[in-house]
């Protein structure tokens, strides 16, 4: 999968040309996400005096970061652009947007990516499956020869059973048995603890994932006795350094995620049915947004 670079790839990259007129420490991650902004605004035809005035404008609105500008309208952002003499407001507004969504989408990704590293520490002892994702025949036999030690637990453990490969994020050996096994499945995101039914609504959207971990890892050979979600506690207060066994929920969800689990095996053999077939096969458009799609009828890469 090929990732996208980062914030300091592109400063260094791309130089460092709004930082000074802006008072921008690059070395800061404010810096480089107001560097980003920043730069998106000179990069068009509008004259850089009103580029800076425009970035200044932002920042006194509190949108003068990628993850801030993200979840704005096209018409607010050319508001403040159109104020500050940008001669191309709506269009710059529109660039500017489509910018900071991909990059705060990049941004939320590492943090995922990041607190699930960090979930690790509430099973000390774990040894996790080094091989890429790129390297899954690496990974499968990696995680074998770690499944017959006497790890406690197995981090991004590589299982595989009819066509299907998953990377399971945490597996705990369950306590009291040498066969059974406690999977766990991880989410930067808030467990909105004692609020039903928003607690609930999460829950619903994140079981298909999860059954198809637990399908995945039976039918590898593996005997699970418990299925946990571990997510963000909501109701955690930061006081000094992240105390990690408090901000990470582990919550079990066994008989949610078994239910779920019935008819997954039915749903695998379909898409893989449909992977098989020589032409795409007929399917309602759900999206409004796919009426006015040039490829419609024809998606890209799928010729008649």
């Amino acid at each position: 999968m090929h990732r996208g670079p980062t914030f300091e790839e592109i400063v260094e990259r791309f130089g460092g040309h709004p930082a000074r007129a802006l008072g921008l420490d690059l070395d800061t991650e404010d810096g480089r996400a107001g560097w980003l902004v920043a730069a998106a605004l000179g990069s068009g035809r509008s004259d850089p005096a009103a580029s800076a005035d425009a970035y200044r404008a932002l920042v006194a609105a509190d949108q003068g970061r990628p993850e801030a500008l993200a979840g704005q309208t096209t018409e607010r952002v050319a508001g403040l652009l159109d104020a500050a003499g940008m001669r191309n407001a709506l269009g710059d507004a529109a660039l500017l947007l489509r910018m900071s969504r991909t990059l705060a989408e990049r941004h939320r990704m590492r943090a995922g990516s990041e607190f699930g590293r960090e979930a690790t520490r509430l099973f000390p002892g774990g040894v996790r499956i080094a091989q890429a994702a790129d390297d899954p025949g690496g990974a499968l036999v990696e995680t074998q020869q770690v499944l017959q030690s006497d790890a406690p637990a197995l981090f991004e453990a590589a299982l595989r059973s009819n066509e299907v490969l998953i990377r399971a994020d945490i597996l705990e050996r369950s306590h009291g048995t040498s066969d059974g096994w406690h999977l766990v499945e991880v989410k930067s995101q808030s467990n909105a603890a004692g609020r039903e039914p928003a607690r609930s609504s999460k829950l619903r959207k994140l079981l298909p994932d999860m059954a198809l971990q637990l399908h995945v890892a039976e039918g590898a050979g593996l005997q699970v006795d418990r299925v946990s979600l571990g997510w963000v506690d909501s109701r955690y207060e930061r006081r000094g350094d992240i105390d990690w066994p408090a901000l990470v929920a582990i919550d079990e969800c066994t008989s949610e995620v078994r239910a779920r689990a019935a008819g997954i095996g039915d749903e695998i053999a379909h898409a893989l049915a449909v992977l098989d077939a020589p032409k795409m096969p007929d399917a309602p458009y759900m999206k409004s947004k796919c009426g006015g799609c040039a490829y419609r009828e024809t998606p890209v890469g799928v010729h008649a």
